[in-house]
C-alpha cells in the first residue's frame, strides 16, 4: 500500500535514516507507556530537514482523543522550527487514517499556517509500520 512503510524501509531510503530511527523510538516508547492509548508527538524540523526535537504532547483518552493547537505549536515556535511533523503512535497493526485523524490534520495545518510554522506531515505509527498522510497525498504542504 503506498504511504505505508516499515522503519527498516525508511532507513534504507537515502536521507531518511534519521526519520527511521525516530519512528523506531516512537514504536518502542509507545509499547512501554500507556500501551492501551494512542499518543501524539510533535517533531520540530529545521530548514535543512533535520530533527530539532521530539516532544510527547498528548496521551489520548475517550473524551480527548486529540490535543488543542496551542501545545502542538508552542514548542515549535519557541525553538524556531521551520515546520513540524505530527506523529500518532500506539496504534495496533498497520495504521491508516480515521475520520478524526483527517479532521485533526486539517485543523493543525491551518493553525500551523497562522503560526508561520507549517505542518509538514502527519504520521500514524503502528507496531511494525507507519503511514504518511503526505505520501498518500491527503494534504499538500503549503
Amino acid at each position: 500500500m503506498p504511504g505505508v512503510f516499515t522503519a527498516a524501509q525508511c532507513a534504507e531510503r537515502p536521507g531518511n535514516g534519521q526519520m527511521g530511527a525516530l519512528i523506531l523510538q516512537l514504536q518502542l516508547f509507545s509499547n512501554k507507556f500507556a500501551c492501551d492509548r494512542s499518543k501524539i508527538w510533535v517533531i520540530g524540523m529545521s530548514r535543512g530537514e533535520e530533527v530539532l526535537f521530539t516532544e510527547l504532547i498528548h496521551v489520548s483518552d475517550r473524551d480527548r482523543p486529540f490535543p488543542p493547537a496551542t501545545p502542538v505549536f508552542w514548542q515549535a515556535v519557541q525553538k524556531r522550527s521551520a515546520g513540524v511533523i505530527l506523529a500518532k503512535s500506539g496504534l495496533p497493526g498497520i495504521p491508516g487514517p480515521q475520520e478524526g485523524d483527517v479532521r485533526f490534520m486539517d485543523r493543525m495545518a491551518g493553525a500551523g499556517l497562522k503560526k508561520e510554522c507549517p505542518l509538514l506531515d502527519y504520521l500514524l505509527v503502528g507496531e511494525a509500520s507507519w503511514y504518511s498522510m503526505k505520501a498518500q497525498q491527503l494534504f499538500v504542504v503549503a
